[in-house]
């Protein structure tokens, strides 16, 4: 009982015993996702869905926040030859169309082609965030090259994403709301407290970060054609974690992208640079979501 092997690199490595292997995966020398066995089994699992190596996670479902920053950041590694074989043309887009749209230089072809960029940029997106879901998620060979396809699940995508853009905002505007028809009293006090503005400000930027990570577990489900999925399945999904996937999925990559523009002295005059920067914390983010989403739904499949 005691006795498991686990697969590493498509070897199959054993036998080790329960706490060497727990060793290696808390160390970070093992991903938790790593498929394991033991005599008793009669088919390979992952590691974090077994009670028996993970007993209070498995039951109290709690998103395992700096496990599952370092498995993203392991699956970006490990699939980036696949990211970058899929994503290349697609991401190729997005930079330029970026380029096009926030480059000070650009304005005057930035305004002239704007609303055309903005749809192939958006469209482009879809492809990109679609793909690398896929390919966190599914085998290898049911992943196509982002834009080699379009098909159902791009249009839900779409559908979803301007519902999702929709309710965030009436998250944003309901608030502002209240404030406004609380009277010039309300408002004057505002102006005239700027530690008050800010506070608001802050407790609605919360307030908007904590729905927007709840909702989102509907996009890589939506990604890999999982069935019957909705806002309302995203938000039962997600219940018990939402400040730990604010945590993940928004306050994480958003100390990262903090951190960007403090080398734009360093990169001056350097935009393509800076782009790929972008690109790539944008796919680590979407891997954050991918994993977040297949440790909370128990999605996988057979290893």
């Amino acid at each position: 009982m005691n006795e498991w092997y686990y697969r590493l690199d498509g070897e199959t490595l054993g036998p080790i015993s329960q706490e060497g292997l727990l060793s290696l995966i808390n160390n970070g020398e093992l991903p938790t996702y790593t498929a394991v066995k033991n005599d008793d089994m009669e088919a390979w699992r992952e590691a974090r869905s077994l009670d028996i190596l993970f007993p209070m996670e498995e039951q109290t479902r709690k998103l395992p926040i700096w496990n599952t920053i370092g498995d993203a950041f392991h699956l970006m590694l490990k699939k980036a030859p696949i990211l970058w074989n899929k994503l290349f043309f697609i991401s190729f887009i997005l930079m330029a169309t970026n380029m096009i749209v926030l480059t000070p230089e650009n304005m005057q072809v930035r305004d002239f082609f704007f609303w055309g960029t903005i749809i192939i940029n958006f469209i482009a997106g879809v492809m990109f965030v679609v793909t690398i879901h896929r390919v966190v998620l599914l085998e290898n060979t049911k992943v196509s090259m982002a834009g080699g396809s379009w098909s159902l699940k791009e249009w839900k995508f779409i559908f979803y994403s301007v519902v999702f853009y929709f309710l965030i905002s009436l998250t944003t505007f309901v608030p502002m709301l209240l404030i406004i028809t609380g009277g010039q009293q309300m408002m004057m006090l505002l102006l005239l407290n700027p530690i008050g503005m800010y506070v608001s400000m802050f407790v609605l930027g919360i307030v908007v970060w904590y729905v927007s990570a709840r909702l989102s577990l509907v996009f890589p489900a939506i990604a890999v054609e999982k069935e019957d999925v909705g806002f309302g399945w995203a938000m039962n999904l997600s219940s018990g974690n939402g400040w730990r996937l604010m945590m993940v999925l928004f306050i994480i990559p958003f100390l990262i992208a903090y951190v960007i523009p403090k080398f734009y002295g360093l990169l001056f005059g350097l935009n393509v640079l800076l782009e790929i920067i972008r690109t790539v914390l944008s796919v680590f983010e979407v891997i954050l979501l991918s994993v977040s989403f297949q440790y909370l739904s128990d999605f996988k499949e057979k290893i």
